[in-house]
């Protein structure tokens, strides 16, 4: 909806009863509760979404559901055309009222010339929308999920295994390894919260930070580091009344730099950079519409420009966080930024950087990727073409040919626009 090429798209939501569809696939398949918790959070997703949606794009949504069409198809259909043609007045296309009395075998199926098969498109229309009723293995909760004893077997195993490791490595490690239960958590929030964050800090004196208290008395603010969610996904989340108060930060980086340094390793095919471009042009636009939509609750940062000033980077995201232009970055964020920002020790050769550590030298970290030695020109132009619109709205400027890659004294980012991205440092 928010990409330019489906502004004036029209989405029909076809519901049925939850139970008919998932009942009737345990029937066959015997799927574990999980799997019937999984389909039901998407159709309660889709059902705030729709609301939402439809609010946001009125006249673009359209809802029915599969037992009203049953029951009366010609009727449904008509009003759905009406939909279709934004216009109430408009009359049935003489092929679907053609295909919905050919097909619709409630008069047949009496005279016994019923002609479905399970591939079917020929129904009798009158019974068809409670046939799951009529389910032969129907059971109560204990039967229905079909856990296997095996999987129980399974999963305390895992349990068991983590025990004894947690007892051997805590003994080898000691000070490094904390142990809580979901149970006592629960129980005292606030008491297991302060234990936790002094043996976090490595300090039997020290008290909770304010955040923390302020969010489990509170419970109005869900903090979470998510890669790969699209923001398409956000938004559901954002129509859902728990998460009306979130805060979303979306942390770019130059598409080439992630592209090219999969491509050689994997020697990955234009199709598949295609489909990653896809996915950050769909952000780009979606992120522009979201940040409108709900202003002061949408943040964009480049990689690139926190690698070139974390300390600055950092401070302007707390400002965002707390939604005060005047707060002070938390002493636990400047002492990680600075101990851990190798800019200083890696020109003395101290640098304590492997392959999984949070120590980088952050002046030349950003650029890093120009640097790779199997940069090939088909695949630079690939990703330079497919990529084009988005790292124009992002700010990252082609290179063209791997020579220009390699010259380290030519720009490859410059200012993006905050019109476009509406910037919340401009906006307050």
């Amino acid at each position: 909806m928010v990409m330019p090429n489906f502004q004036h798209l029209k989405v029909i939501y076809l519901s049925r009863d939850p139970r008919a569809q998932v009942l009737s696939r345990d029937e066959v398949f015997h799927i574990h509760k999980s799997e019937f918790t999984e389909e039901c959070v998407k159709v309660e997703a889709d059902v705030f979404a729709f609301r939402r949606l439809s609010q946001l794009f009125p006249g673009q949504f359209y809802f029915m559901r599969y037992e009203d069409f049953c029951q009366q198809p010609l009727e449904e259909a008509l009003q759905l055309w009406k939909f279709i043609r934004t216009d109430h007045n408009a009359t049935m296309p003489e092929e679907w009222q053609d295909f919905l009395t050919s097909h619709d075998q409630t008069k047949t199926v009496v005279e016994g010339q019923i002609k479905r098969f399970q591939y079917s498109t020929y129904r009798n229309s009158s019974t068809q929308w409670y046939k799951w009723r009529e389910e032969k293995n129907i059971t109560l909760e204990d039967e229905v999920f079909h856990i296997h004893k095996s999987e129980f077997t399974e999963e305390c195993v895992k349990v068991e295994a983590d025990v004894f490791a947690f007892r051997r490595l805590s003994q080898l490690f000691p000070g490094q390894f904390y142990f809580m239960r979901y149970e006592d958590f629960c129980q005292h929030p606030l008491e297991e919260a302060l234990q936790l964050w002094k043996f976090i800090r490595t300090d039997h004196n020290a008290t909770m930070p304010e955040e923390w208290q302020d969010f489990l008395t509170s419970h109005d603010q869900t903090k979470t580091a998510t890669i790969r969610l699209t923001l398409a996904h956000v938004e559901l989340l954002m129509v859902m009344p728990n998460f009306q108060h979130l805060k979303v930060i979306y942390l770019s980086r130059d598409p080439r730099a992630q592209v090219l340094s999969r491509d050689e390793v994997f020697h990955i095919h234009k199709s598949e950079f295609t489909e990653e471009c896809v996915k950050v042009e769909a952000d780009v636009y979606a992120f522009r519409r979201l940040s409108q939509l709900f202003p002061g609750q949408f943040y964009f940062m480049r990689y690139e420009d926190f690698c070139q000033q974390p300390l600055v980077e950092a401070l302007q995201l707390w400002k965002f966080i707390r939604t005060e232009h005047n707060a002070t970055m938390p002493e636990e964020w400047q002492d990680f930024l600075t101990s851990h920002d190798q800019t200083k020790t890696a020109v003395e050769g101290q640098i304590k950087r492997f392959q999984y550590s949070t120590y980088r030298n952050s002046s030349t970290q950003w650029y890093k990727w120009r640097e790779e030695k199997n940069i090939t020109l088909e695949s630079l132009l690939n990703v330079e073409e497919v990529c084009s619109t988005a790292m124009d709205r992002l700010g990252y400027i082609p290179l063209m040919n791997v020579e220009n890659v390699k010259n380290l004294s030519l720009p490859f980012i410059r200012n993006y626009s905050c019109d476009f991205w509406n910037c919340w440092t401009h906006r307050f």
